[in-house]
């Protein structure tokens, strides 16, 4: 119902308050799916069920927590007014703010530490607008590692805050929330007017949820920006010398029987996901470089099943978690080849020959983002040595020669890498022509 239409007598007003909005009814699941029309109460118990599972964590503070189940309570009203998908959409980009506000409040106390020139300045803040007030004077804000950043009080200084503190993770984190802030800055200083569906303003709500509870240390199980750590189980990739066929299985298997199969077996701690757009899985282990989504770990092998079935009883390795976020990669380009990433630990085991040429430092959330990276940096394609590249999703850290390059970084544990890798491992290099 219009507004405009909102001069009719109160019962006929009250009647069409009560009719269900068609625009809600129609119901598309995918780009190229198939839709049909939802019934006036299919559709009620639809947006119902799907924003009751959009929920905070139970530590979260209350001020944010309020402004959030408020539109968590309008939602299912969208069935009768499509405009409150909007509304609640573009709302839930201005909770993000309120959220670091309060986050920042708990965790600092109010007590905060500017410098400027090692002059140290001192403040007690009793609310946020303190806070915002005494970050208008010249000076970095200390967190509590020490380091010293650039604080303005509003929302990218706020961000920058909870980067430095470690809440926020993930380099493609990094682009999302620039977007989503970008956004937020939209709704608050609007120069024009758009109409959000149902599905893209959920997923804004999602969104600012999986930010919101991270901001309080809990993850989201299943979540698009925040999922729980990934578990890395103890996996045998097995493959036919003759044939070239290849399989990944449980280690577990191998303790069934000894079967003198001619197979050769790796024994890795990883996690295997063949169905991954682009990706491997396994099938792409090489203990030398990464060349998985997520890191995997040499145990043993090459060998054969017998061989690898006996260290398995004498060993019994576990599984572990591994996170999706921020992994530390080290590329060489020399002599024309530019070689995939390598983990810091490995690389600073290399032999003297083995360090020749020039190296990166690059900072992202799978290896591929990492060479994208180096290689858009080689060719002159679409990256620069800024520190972060929004292009691929990476921050630059260092480059140069291996001995600046590690002296740039933190100091590690050398661990020898073992050459062994899969079959099916991409090339260890690829041939680059610096532009």
């Amino acid at each position: 119902m219009s507004i405009d239409e909102a001069t009719a007598p109160a019962d006929d007003v009250l009647d069409r308050l009560r009719q269900t909005d068609t625009r809600t009814l129609h119901f598309l699941p995918g780009a190229f799916g198939v839709g049909f029309r939802f019934t006036d109460e299919a559709a009620a118990s639809y947006q119902q069920e799907s924003v009751a599972a959009v929920t905070l964590a139970h530590d979260v503070a209350e001020g944010t927590r309020a402004r959030f189940d408020m539109l968590r309570t309008v939602w299912p009203y969208g069935v009768l007014c499509y405009e409150i998908f909007t509304l609640v959409g573009e709302h839930a980009l201005l909770v993000i703010e309120q959220a670091l506000r309060d986050r920042f409040m708990q965790l600092t106390g109010g007590q905060l530490v500017f410098v400027k020139n090692g002059v140290e300045r001192r403040v007690s803040a009793t609310t946020y607008e303190d806070v915002a007030k005494a970050a208008r004077k010249p000076g970095k804000l200390r967190v509590s590692s020490g380091r010293e950043i650039a604080f303005n009080g509003m929302l990218d200084g706020l961000r920058s805050w909870a980067r430095a503190e470690g809440l926020l993770l993930g380099q493609l984190n990094l682009r999302i929330e620039t977007a989503l802030t970008n956004l937020r800055n939209w709704v608050a200083h609007p120069n024009g007017h758009q109409l959000e569906g149902p599905s893209s303003a959920m997923g804004t709500l999602r969104d600012v949820a999986e930010i919101i509870n991270q901001l309080w240390g809990h993850r989201t199980p299943g979540g698009r920006l925040y999922p729980e750590p990934a578990t890395r189980q103890i996996m045998a990739i097995s493959w036919d010398p003759a044939s070239g066929d290849q399989f990944t299985e449980p280690a577990e298997h191998l303790l069934a029987d000894d079967d003198a199969s001619g197979l050769r077996y790796l024994i890795v701690r990883g996690v295997d996901e063949p169905d991954h757009p682009g990706n491997l899985g396994l099938f792409g282990f090489d203990a030398l470089h990464e060349a998985t989504r997520y890191p995997a770990q040499w145990l043993w092998g090459p060998g054969d099943r017998a061989s690898a079935a006996d260290w398995l009883r004498q060993q019994q390795p576990q599984p572990d978690q591994v996170d999706h976020f921020d992994h530390l990669y080290l590329l060489r380009h020399h002599g024309g080849r530019l070689y995939r990433p390598m983990r810091h630990d490995v690389a600073a085991s290399l032999t003297d020959q083995e360090r020749e040429g020039t190296w990166f430092a690059v900072r992202a959330d799978d290896p591929s983002r990492a060479l994208l990276h180096v290689r858009g940096l080689l060719t002159a394609e679409s990256c620069g040595e800024q520190e972060r590249c929004d292009t691929c999703s990476a921050m630059h850290l260092a480059s140069g020669s291996f001995a600046d390059v590690l002296a740039a970084l933190p100091p590690v544990l050398a661990t020898p890498g073992r050459d062994a890798a899969s079959p099916s491992a991409p090339p260890r290099w690829l041939e680059i022509a610096v532009a």
